[in-house]
């Protein structure tokens, strides 16, 4: 099955993905728990957690990903640049007050 953008669900280690792109990061995740220096290992993974705004929307940023060094990074994997999803992203670091990385593959 296909969304509105052409992405392809996909299955990565036992999980379902939204996109081949999302499974190839989640693979890349996997590979960085093997890291030797702390600020590249990675210690956990959340994925799709919401965050919903004080007048009802939501944005779910894709993986949530804990290092070793103790600092945590927010992640959307995009193939394509929409305005909503920047809005929605910009919206969600102003009220996370952290940045949130784009990743297009």
């Amino acid at each position: 099955m296909t969304s509105k953008y052409h992405a392809v669900r996909t299955s990565y280690g036992g999980r379902l993905y939204d996109s081949k792109l999302e499974a190839r990061f989640a693979q890349i995740l996997d590979i960085a728990r093997c890291a030797e220096d702390p600020a590249q290992r990675v210690v956990w993974v959340a994925e799709k957690v919401k965050f919903t705004f004080p007048w009802g929307d939501s944005h779910k940023p894709d993986f949530i990903v804990g290092k070793a060094d103790g600092s945590v990074c927010f992640i959307e994997v995009k193939g394509y640049k929409t305005r909503d999803g920047e809005k929605n992203r910009r919206i969600l670091e102003y009220f996370l007050g952290h940045a949130i990385t784009v990743w297009r593959g």
